[in-house]
């Protein structure tokens, strides 16, 4: 991927934000992003989640993740009320999602180091939906990347139940399952995402092969053409001295024969 493709994605991808703020900002269009209101608010969680965690506020620290985990439910539901899905959204709920996630997982990996794997299998599967939306292949959710955040967020709940009691031996062996299904997932994505590339090289192929034979189509009909234009010509030719060579001369006097008595 060239730096000036990822530029101009980035690009669209904030003209199309500026847009949805401005229709947010209007009382007519403020419905339409709804959605996009509640998925951008988990932006916010690294800056409410890390601090109270890192000062030992659990009960502060889980009621900000209730509350920000409530909104990754709210913006679906008002997406379907309003019926405001809209392709910027669809951009966005990734990349909220993973924020949140970085900002639960950030001051469990200074509690746990052991962590900092399951932190490194979101970097990876997040690089490899990046890569996919950036070459427009517009990446499908799979049941193993479902089942991986399913796994992934008990893990951060039994992280931070850590805290009051002493479950260390049945995290690390839940970290280390879940690392292995980020592990699983990584790889479909990926596959998804090679398949993707190699059906757009084939049609790719497919459109060249096509006008290759439309040129090579083209220069036949030119050639068929040319030699149906040189047969005319000859025939034209040939007809054109057969009048000259048997049209009797006007101007020759006929020969006259008498009758001998």
């Amino acid at each position: 991927m060239k730096d000036t493709e990822v530029k101009k994605e980035w690009k669209k991808f904030v003209s199309e934000g500026k847009v949805c703020f401005k229709e947010f900002c209007n009382k007519k269009t403020r419905k339409k992003q709804i959605p996009n209101a509640f998925t951008a608010s988990r932006l916010l969680a690294p800056f409410f989640i890390i601090p109270a965690a890192l000062c030992g506020n659990i009960l502060l620290t889980g009621l900000f993740t209730c509350m920000f985990v409530l909104t990754d439910a709210a913006d679906g539901f008002f997406a379907r009320k309003y019926n405001a899905t809209s392709e910027f959204g669809r951009k966005l709920d990734p990349i909220t999602d993973k924020v949140f996630a970085g900002s639960l997982l950030i001051p469990l990996i200074i509690s746990n180091p052991l962590m900092l794997i399951n932190m490194l299998g979101e970097v990876v599967i997040a690089l490899i939906n990046t890569k996919s939306q950036l070459s427009n292949y517009k990446p499908k959710t799979l049941i193993s990347g479902k089942i991986k955040t399913a796994f992934l967020y008990f893990t951060i709940a039994l992280g931070y139940l850590n805290f009051v009691a002493n479950i260390t031996n049945s995290l690390n062996g839940l970290i280390l399952t879940t690392a292995f299904i980020q592990a699983l997932t990584a790889s479909h994505y990926y596959c998804a995402y090679k398949q993707a590339e190699d059906e757009k090289k084939s049609e790719s192929s497919l459109e060249e092969e096509k006008e290759i034979t439309s040129d090579e189509e083209k220069e036949e009909v030119k050639e068929l053409v040319k030699t149906n234009t040189r047969e005319k010509e000859i025939e034209d030719y040939k007809d054109f001295r057969n009048e000259i060579t048997y049209t009797p001369n006007i101007m020759e006097k006929p020969k006259v024969y008498e009758l001998k008595k």
